[in-house]
């Protein structure tokens, strides 16, 4: 069978840029921010160490897990809150349905709360059992898709395969979903027994936000492993802050008809007002960190800023959405309103180096997958960022001349050689392409 998706995955790998003193004090800040959210109604807290038949009204009688947190939706009211404790790590592979009103936060000392989308750590040799083909391994797997396997905390990353026959190599694998088994290759032997971490992450939406959900908080949380995405809106979501959480180890899993696979950190779908992300890390998304898409809808008031992006496979920031109403000079015309969109004093770096490599068309900021106009776009602007290093365009679009409302300025470039961009002089033409007044432009020899 020929190969319907690129090889990704292996060998775990880390660049120098322009930025890294820069990257690492930012890093560094959104690991160590604290917690100062205030609620006002009821307080709900949830403890690695807790027990279910607690009533998880304070840390002492905290409950201990997200099917317990699941179970409370109902019982929350505007103004409530539910506090996850640092050095936990809470499991689940099925959704967790945020509820209007509500703010989501950390509680205690130490490491944000981690939500991890991996049923278990399956590095146990009892859960493998050699096939009868050399080297390859297998186990029992009725979860839904596989989209991820992350070994021994991210120096491999598994390569997805669509047929068995195609597991040649180290890391590869392949799901069955009619058999219910995951198979792995591994020719150093049994992998529960080689590794000593194996995160397998599925299908699963960490935190979702049903249609029309509106006025939530989410604060110092980890987001990872998991295939489908971070924290996803069905659309018209309103009122919405996520801020000092990390990313990391996100998508990979298939679409139902295989022919594509997810994997957003964070996305907003067919419509969104008043949403900031702020003070956020986002490090090893298959796709994009950050995205509104599809609808023929309203965008408006939608900030992201302060935020770090590092090794996402397409995009810090992406963007697109799906009618096509008439045209303009052969030109499709979209009637979306997208307005007071603010991309600001970010870090956006090695786009495309990641786990997923440049199978995504990597591109720092993608504006769209379509040739369309945009004649109700207003005040779009993409300002004070820093763009270090990318496998592909720095900024992507199918636009022939940028819509009027839409402007990239005072940003800065570091970048090195790809298949876009050959030397300096390559580099400062294109960004002047866009970018009218850029703060610095700098080559990266040797990227």
């Amino acid at each position: 069978m020929n190969k319907t998706l690129p090889l990704t995955g292996g060998p775990v790998e880390r660049f120098i840029g322009g930025a890294n003193e820069e990257a690492e004090i930012f890093r560094n800040h959104v690991y160590e921010s604290q917690d100062r959210l205030v609620v006002t109604g009821k307080k709900f807290y949830v403890s690695q160490n807790g027990n279910d038949k607690n009533d998880g009204t304070s840390p002492e009688k905290a409950f201990k897990t997200l099917e317990r947190v699941k179970q409370l939706s109902d019982s929350l009211n505007q103004g409530d809150g539910v506090f996850f404790e640092r050095n936990s790590v809470f499991r689940s592979v099925t959704d967790l349905d945020l509820v209007s009103g509500v703010t989501y936060g950390a509680y205690g000392k130490g490491k944000k709360p981690e939500i991890n989308g991996s049923d278990r750590n399956f590095a146990d040799k009892e859960e493998w059992a050699l096939t009868e083909n050399k080297n390859i391994w297998k186990m029992v797997f009725p979860l839904t898709d596989a989209g991820i396997i992350v070994l021994n905390g991210g120096n491999e990353v598994g390569k997805k395969q669509m047929e068995l026959s195609e597991l040649t190599e180290n890391d590869d694998f392949y799901h069955d979903w009619d058999e219910k088994i995951l198979y792995f290759y591994c020719d150093r032997g049994n992998p529960g027994e080689v590794f000593t971490d194996i995160e397998i992450g599925v299908k699963t939406r960490l935190f979702h936000m049903p249609r029309e959900s509106k006025d939530i908080v989410i604060d110092n949380i980890d987001f990872r492993y998991t295939g489908l995405f971070g924290i996803r809106s069905d659309g018209k979501a309103k009122n919405i802050t996520v801020t000092n959480c990390s990313f990391a180890w996100i998508g990979g899993a298939l679409f139902n008809n295989k022919s594509n696979r997810f994997g957003n950190a964070i996305e907003f779908a067919d419509g969104c007002e008043d949403i900031t992300v702020k003070n956020c890390y986002f490090d090893q998304i298959f796709d994009s960190g950050v995205t509104f898409q599809i609808g023929d809808s309203l965008y408006r008031n939608f900030t992201v800023e302060d935020c770090l992006f590092e090794y996402n496979g397409m995009s810090g920031f992406e963007w697109w959405t799906k009618g096509d109403n008439g045209e303009k000079d052969g030109i499709p015309i979209d009637v979306t309103r997208i307005e007071d969109i603010t991309i600001t004093n970010n870090f956006i770096r090695f786009t495309g180096f990641g786990w997923s490599k440049a199978t995504r068309s990597p591109a720092h900021i993608r504006n769209g997958w379509r040739d369309k106009w945009y004649p109700n776009m207003k005040n779009f602007v993409v300002s004070n960022n820093v763009f270090d290093c990318v496998e592909g365009e720095i900024v992507s679009s199918g636009w022939k001349i940028a819509p009027e409302g839409y402007t990239v300025c005072n940003n800065t470039y570091y970048q090195g050689k790809n298949d876009y961009i050959s030397n300096y002089e390559e580099l400062v033409c294109t960004v002047g392409t866009f970018d009218k007044s850029p703060q610095k432009i700098e080559w990266i020899p040797n990227l």
